[in-house]
């Protein structure tokens, strides 16, 4: 995977090349009046820092503001903040990361697309049975309700199982603060 990814929401113009599980180039630029003008020599100045091409470029995607961002195909996620917040990085369409961690996914996914948090328990038990915290909800497939959590037994789900639950499973460490960020109304943006 290498993901271009570029934020424009703020005076800043960030530009940034993500192999799924590390920043290999980011380039920010400040300046609101010229966004047009910064963004491809951004692209084009973390392509040449990266030593890739454009034709490389697996995935691309434009973000806005602070969010959390889930690949389905890496199955990792990056919890975007400002750029103050930055401890992990550039992140994949902008911003800062905060932080970034492994999920483990169950059968039923979301496609790829725009969310947001709508649902929120410090404490619950999963459609599978299993005790689970710090659950951050953002859609439904079907009767499906799909979202983050950890099981507090530290299983983990079987992505071809044939049950349909939605759990993204994640650590203790990780649940703490996806829970401490994802609020209600927070964005979620699947990529794949």
């Amino acid at each position: 995977m290498l993901l271009l990814a570029m934020d424009t929401a703020t005076p800043a113009v960030t530009v940034a090349l993500h192999d799924g599980t590390r920043t290999l180039a980011g380039s920010v630029r400040v300046d609101a009046r010229r966004h047009g003008e910064l963004l491809l020599p951004g692209v084009h100045r973390v392509l040449a820092e990266a030593g890739r091409e454009l034709t490389e470029v697996t995935a691309l995607i434009v973000g806005t503001g602070p969010r959390v961002v889930y690949s389905l195909g890496e199955q990792r996620v990056w919890l975007v903040g400002a750029e103050d917040d930055a401890a992990d990085g550039t992140a994949p369409g902008g911003g800062t990361v905060a932080h970034s961690h492994v999920v483990y996914p169950s059968p039923v996914r979301p496609e790829p697309g725009e969310y947001e948090v709508t649902w929120r328990a410090e404490a619950t038990t999963g459609s599978d049975g299993v005790p689970i915290t710090n659950v951050v909800v953002f859609t439904s497939v079907g009767d499906a309700v799909v979202g983050f959590s950890t099981a507090e037994d530290g299983s983990i789900p079987d992505p071809d199982g044939p049950e349909r639950t939605g759990g993204i499973r994640q650590s203790a460490e990780d649940g703490e603060i996806m829970w401490s960020i994802a609020t209600i109304g927070f964005p979620v943006v699947v990529v794949p």
